[in-house]
This record gives C-alpha cells, structure tokens and sequence, in this order.
C-alpha cells in the first residue's frame, strides 16, 4: 500500500489561528462554481484551500493507518445494531475485543427440564412446558453462549394459567464452586394471568464469563402454569 504522506497541506492558517483573508463563496458560486474567464479573489481562493487542509489535517490527527489496524478511538463513533452507539473513550487498537455482531437465539420449551428427581417434565405438543403440583425450578441450557460474548437482552415467555406463581430468570453456575447467581437478569413473581405472556430484562449488558454455565430458569408453583420458551439476544467478538 501506499507510503502516508508526511506532509499535512497547511493553508491559510497559522496552526493556532485562521487568517483573516478567507471569505466563503456565496450559495450560488458554491453551486456552480467559477465560470469561464471569471477572475476568482484570493479570500475564496483561501476558503477552499484552508476547508481542504482542515479535513486533512483532522483525519490526519484521527490516525487511521490500516496497515496495523490501529484507530484513535476517540476519533470514531460505531453504529451498531442493536444497543445503539458503541463509543469507546481510549484508543482502540487489533487487540482489543469489538463487539458488533449481533444474535437473537430462541430457546424452545422443549429445552427445559424440571430440578426434581425423576423430572417429572411435560412437554405438550401445543408448545409448552407443564408443571408437576408442588414448587419446583425447571432450567434450560444456554450452551450456545461463549466466552466474552455480551448479553444484551432476555425474555421469557409463559402462561401462569391460574396455577401459581412463575419467575422467569436468566442464571449462571459458577463450575468450580456449584455458586449459582442470577446476575445477568432476576425477573419477578406473577401469578396472574390466563394467557402467554412475558417477562424481559430491558436492555442489560453482561459479559458471559469463563467457568461459568448459563440457563434460563423459572419458578413453577402450580400444576397448571405452563412455559412456553424464551429469547437471548448478545453480541460476539469479531
């Protein structure tokens, strides 16, 4: 690739200060442009040239060099698709973790099984999940989550159908230790209701970390209550 200049084309500026010989073209000479033997003045002349070194001298600052994928993050704002703007306050260099490509993964009902010996679990072929009579916990894996990857949304879906209390959870369990903690989202009890609905973080950010195992849980109280699934939406580092 081609060698960066060192050179940054300084006109009509002192480095602290603009000179005073620059005048902006009216509207209409910026449409058009200078027309055939019209005489153009210096302050315009000036304008064009101090508005080319302006943006050469900010891109230069901004030190984009693409042959060690290095940039000046405080330079660069990243749209993303989800969470809105990634702006990141130090320099962002190849090193450093970018998280911009976005996942929504649908946990089935199917997925879920009851914390009871036997696993007395019923899956119906209407798209639920039903509970045995009693308190009980019925998980689901999240195995597709990796290391590093960033949580940004959950929602369960379920029906408490008259039957008790449900509390749709997103955990973890620490593997070395058995520890089991609900930091990336503790939903709340609702016992009321006779149709699907649903519980969501809001918007979260979590970093999935090494040595633990994540699942979606929920709190059954009735042998009607019925679950139906849940969404994870997070992002990967590219």
């Amino acid at each position: 690739m081609a060698t960066k200049p060192a050179t940054v084309p300084r006109w009509a500026h002192t480095g602290a200060s603009e000179a005073s010989n620059v005048v902006a073209p009216s509207s209409g000479e910026q449409n058009t442009g200078y027309v055939t033997d019209q005489v153009a003045s210096s302050s315009k002349i000036n304008w064009l040239f101090r508005w080319i070194y302006a943006w050469v001298d900010w891109l230069n600052a901004a030190e984009v060099d693409f042959g060690t994928a290095t940039v000046r993050a405080d330079r660069f704002q990243v749209d993303t698709e989800f969470t809105g703007a990634l702006v990141a306050t130090g320099d962002l260099k190849g090193t450093d973790l970018l998280h911009t490509t976005y996942h929504e993964h649908a946990v089935s009902y199917l997925s879920f099984m009851f914390d009871e010996s036997g696993d007395p679990s019923v899956h119906n072929v209407l798209g639920y999940l039903t509970s045995p009579a009693g308190v009980t916990l019925a998980r689901a894996p999240l195995d597709f989550l990796k290391v590093d990857d960033v949580i940004t949304y959950a929602e369960v879906f379920y029906n408490p159908n008259g039957g008790g209390n449900m509390e749709p959870k997103l955990g973890r369990i620490a593997l070395a230790t058995g520890t089991v903690d609900y930091t990336p989202w503790d939903g709340a009890t609702d016992s009321t209701g006779t149709a699907i609905e649903s519980q969501n973080s809001g918007a979260i950010t979590h970093t999935v970390a090494a040595g633990y195992s994540y699942f979606f849980e929920s709190l059954f109280s009735g042998a009607a209550n019925r679950l139906h699934g849940g969404i994870v939406r997070y992002t990967r580092p590219t």
